[in-house]
């Protein structure tokens, strides 16, 4: 099961600078990450520390506050006035502005910047849902995640640099001090352990369904499979086979998939019997197939009701790609977003659009 991760700062032996972003190239196979973890340092946001009226240091939760101080909590450091317009250094006297910064990225490299800024906002909106519906994060689970990323980039450091010291290979891989290296890390899991909870709380205040898909590019090819599929042939088989989609991998499973009305793939899955296929279904420019292989009722509940249930899912089932693009979705229209001066810094109305392969793609 692929794990919705990279936006939420995991650990990576390409989290170069901003700046060294700009020239370099994906990284090979042998490398963690294709995708770059550039979020510029800073002092760890107000996310960790203890429960008001709890049992102690040993048990203390970490706690994201409901009031909306603390479910944003990005103010620590942030400079007053036009960022846009704040002097990153100065050359032959003359200042140098982050505004150029940007424009000359954005010039070189526009889907790295729209990719950075896609990991700022889902890590926003995270933090923001979680203070929302009142996550707590048990530190102990906190920690052993913290030290199961470092362990890995341990490894990784060692294989790309045999015999360098990991402190070393961070100042000079990295060039950045490795206190604010782990920091970061830290920080990343912090968020993406409040986004996996919010986004499957989602899932489970809603009917939500698993599903299997498969995703190819023309309706013939669909409607073959769908033909295959009727007389008998394995629907998983076929999705690991065909299916364009990462979750093909694990034999097309979607394991949460929520009622939306508004996504043409949910209203087929929930209008379809369960072992029921569905389709050809035209959705994002390719056809899928769906098939329906369980349904839940929602569940209503505090988070202290519902965080075994949770939890318990989490452990059993990651949070896959197509589960967090749909929680992403509705956070979107749940929340403000503006990003109208980044996008007047650099140059541009909009953001680029995805890549051709990537998951924004394929949000049926």
């Amino acid at each position: 099961m692929t794990r919705a991760s990279t936006l939420f700062g995991a650990a990576s032996l390409s989290a170069l600078s901003v700046l060294a972003t700009c020239a370099s190239s994906p990284s090979s196979d042998s490398k963690p990450s294709a995708k770059p973890s550039v979020e510029p340092p800073r002092p760890a946001p107000s996310l960790v520390k203890p429960e008001p009226g709890g049992a102690g240091a040993k048990r203390a939760d970490v706690v994201v506050a409901a009031q909306a101080s603390d479910a944003n909590p990005p103010q620590v450091g942030e400079p007053d006035g036009d960022a846009a317009h704040r002097v990153a250094g100065w050359i032959a006297g003359e200042p140098l502005a982050f505004e150029e910064i940007l424009s000359e990225w954005h010039a070189i490299s526009p889907r790295d910047v729209f990719y950075v800024v896609e990991k700022l906002v889902s890590g926003r909106l995270a933090v923001a849902e979680a203070g929302r519906l009142g996550i707590r994060l048990v530190p102990e689970v906190v920690e052993a995640e913290y030290q199961a990323q470092v362990a890995r980039f341990r490894a990784d450091a060692a294989n790309e640099a045999p015999g360098l010291d990991v402190e070393e290979f961070i100042r000079q891989a990295l060039d950045v001090e490795p206190e604010l290296h782990w920091q970061h890390i830290r920080d990343g899991v912090i968020r993406q352990m409040l986004a996996e909870r919010a986004v499957r709380c989602f899932a489970f205040e809603r009917e939500n369904a698993a599903v299997r898909l498969i995703v190819v590019a023309t309706e013939a090819e669909a409607q073959k499979l769908a033909d295959e599929i009727a007389a008998g042939a394995d629907f998983a088989e076929l999705a690991v086979q065909h299916s364009i989609d990462e979750s093909g991998r694990d034999g097309g499973l979607v394991p949460f998939l929520v009622r939306q009305e508004s996504s043409p793939l949910a209203r087929a899955a929930f209008r379809a019997k369960v072992g029921e296929v569905a389709g050809p279904i035209l959705a994002t420019g390719h056809f899928f197939l769906v098939k329906v292989e369980k349904r839940r009722a929602a569940i209503e509940g505090t988070w202290p009701e519902m965080r075994e249930t949770v939890e318990a899912s989490l452990r059993d089932v990651p949070v896959a790609e197509a589960e967090f693009l749909h929680w992403k979705l509705e956070m979107e229209r749940r929340y403000s977003i503006d990003l109208g001066p980044l996008m007047e810094a650099v140059g541009t109305p909009r953001a680029p659009k995805p890549a051709e392969g990537t998951a924004e793609r394929r949000n049926p």
